[in-house]
């Protein structure tokens, strides 16, 4: 009995050591680029819209290819994406996206730096009319899109983000003006196996405000976002992202007044 005492104590001493040590050691998140190297991603926003007249849900699947062409030596790279493929489904229906489809096979190239932010983001082939909309906006998400921290981080630190995004919003053959702002915290929990991937897991949670405005209304958003990311630090990809984001607009005007909650799911995540 005091043999197995001894072992389980031994043992014990191990585990705590091992967490010690853990907890005061630094990770760095950044983003390492191959020149040549050819990842894929599927991206999915999953909206649902709750109407005072009903409900709605929208699925959006886009497949992403992207390609390193070039590492500088501040270690940024040029990235051309393309997106191979989009599907669309309302109320689990497939149905045609024109605006989202004419972007098929029209090559993205990125800037990125080690931290994940675009320091350009422009199209190498014209874009279709139907499309451009669409791509001022992913070019006005992407540019303003928050980066990983410059610094090596320990377990359970964590850092603040704000971002302020304009964008348009076409309705009635019109582009209105969209401004969300978005603050959050974001914490390194540790680290999570995935798919037989030893990964650094950040959660992050914050608000939304905003307004936004159609030919018909004119939207106060106000909002929670949370989510969780996947990074694996010693190759520097990005694994998965999940971020949940829910809303409540409200409008009011001499057409009466109007309120609904939206739900956005949105997940990226490295398929090859």
């Amino acid at each position: 009995m005091k043999t197995y005492k001894n072992i389980w104590l031994i043992g014990l001493a191990v585990f705590l050591a091992t967490v010690q040590l853990s907890w005061g050691q630094e990770y760095k998140l950044e983003h390492k680029f191959v020149k040549g190297e050819v990842t894929r991603y599927k991206r999915t926003i999953h909206i649902f819209e709750f109407f005072p007249s009903g409900k709605q849900e929208i699925v959006m699947e886009y497949y992403l290819t992207r390609k390193v062409e070039e590492v500088y030596p501040d270690s940024t790279a040029d990235v051309i994406q393309n997106q191979d493929s989009v599907i669309t489904r309302v109320d689990q229906e497939k149905v045609p996206n024109p605006h989202e489809e004419a972007m098929n096979g029209v090559p993205i190239l990125m800037k990125v730096s080690k931290s994940g932010t675009y320091q350009e983001v422009r199209a190498l082939k014209e874009v279709p009319t139907e499309a451009q909309t669409n791509f001022e906006n992913m070019q006005l998400r992407l540019q303003n899109q928050p980066g990983l921290p410059a610094k090596a981080l320990k377990i359970n630190e964590a850092w603040n983000d704000e971002t302020v995004l304009l964008q348009n919003s076409p309705c009635c053959g019109r582009n209105y003006e969209q401004t969300v702002t978005q603050k959050s915290t974001s914490t390194l929990l540790g680290f999570d196996n995935y798919m037989d991937v030893d990964c650094a897991k950040v959660q992050f949670s914050g608000t939304v405000t905003g307004t936004e405005q159609n030919c018909r209304f004119t939207y106060a958003l106000n909002g929670k976002v949370q989510g969780t990311k996947l990074f694996n630090y010693k190759t520097g990809k990005e694994i998965k992202t999940t971020t949940n984001m829910d809303v409540v607009m409200n409008s009011a005007n001499s057409r009466g007044k109007m309120e609904y909650q939206k739900r956005t799911v949105i997940t990226e995540e490295l398929l090859e």
